[in-house]
């Protein structure tokens, strides 16, 4: 049975509202059947008299009354009984919701207990199912189907099985090597979801290797243009000085001590403006 709040408390309410009339009502026969025994030793006072007096007509106008508030008294009386009655039973009944209530609490705490065990167990997956969520959700994915050509975003296992292998990153950072020479691409939110998607992917890829193979390389603004370690973006002129931007990381193959994928970069002069 589930218990309304709402409802309980309305249902408290009424139980004290109906406690507070019972005792009002008591109060009101008490008073009533003083007001009754007065009356009758009033009639009792006027019937010692031994012949008719002009008081007759009064002690009659008393005895109504008296039957008035005997008949009234009554039906409180039986009011009273009444309210008894339905407050055994709403007793009853707040005993029996106690009982449903302590039993439904046990129930969400079993369910609480249960909600953090699954937590425990899902979080080692809970990176990939927001990489996942978050990658399948871009519009230049929805739009263009290469990308989830490279990483399939029906399944996160898929993404991962599929992300997790040496082609797929190499496939996904020459993906990302066109898209970055989009005018605004690298100062997006959506270019930042990339990144962080790479990242997971190095790191997935690494973690199934007795030793790390593959790692960010995290060169910067105003680094001397090398290289070995950095390749010019489409339509630059400069071929030497500083590195202006870094528009995508590159990937160092340690074993071979060399970039795998060299970082793609706008160069300026002494970190001037870039070209």
């Amino acid at each position: 049975m589930v218990v309304n709040p709402n409802e309980w408390t309305a249902f408290q309410r009424r139980v004290a509202d109906l406690e507070e009339q019972h005792k009002k009502l008591a109060g009101l026969v008490t008073t009533l059947a003083n007001e009754v025994t007065e009356l009758k030793k009033t009639r009792s006072n006027y019937q010692a008299f031994p012949a008719p007096s002009p008081d007759n007509g009064k002690v009659a106008e008393l005895e109504k009354e008296v039957s008035r508030l005997t008949a009234d008294n009554d039906a409180l009386q039986e009011q009273v009984t009444e309210l008894t009655a339905a407050k055994a039973d709403l007793q009853k009944r707040f005993g029996e919701l106690n009982a449903d209530n302590a039993d439904l609490q046990a129930q969400y705490n079993a369910l609480e207990r249960d909600n953090a065990a699954l937590g425990a167990k899902l979080e080692p997956f809970s990176e990939l199912l927001d990489i996942y969520d978050r990658y399948r959700t871009l519009e230049l994915v929805k739009a263009d189907s290469e990308w989830r050509e490279i990483l399939p975003t029906d399944t996160p296992t898929r993404f991962l099985l599929c992300g997790g292998s040496a082609n797929a990153i190499t496939s996904l950072w020459e993906k990302m090597r066109n898209a970055c020479e989009c005018p605004g691409m690298t100062d997006s939110p959506e270019w930042a979801v990339l990144l962080d998607v790479l990242r997971f992917l190095l790191k997935q890829y690494n973690s199934t290797m007795y030793a790390p193979v593959w790692e960010w390389m995290d060169d910067r603004a105003g680094d001397r243009f090398d290289g070995e370690r950095h390749i010019r973006a489409k339509g630059g002129s400069q071929h030497s000085g500083n590195v202006a931007k870094v528009l995508l990381p590159g990937i160092w193959n340690r074993k071979e001590k060399k970039a795998a994928r060299k970082c793609v970069v706008t160069v300026g002069e002494q970190g001037g403006m870039s070209s």
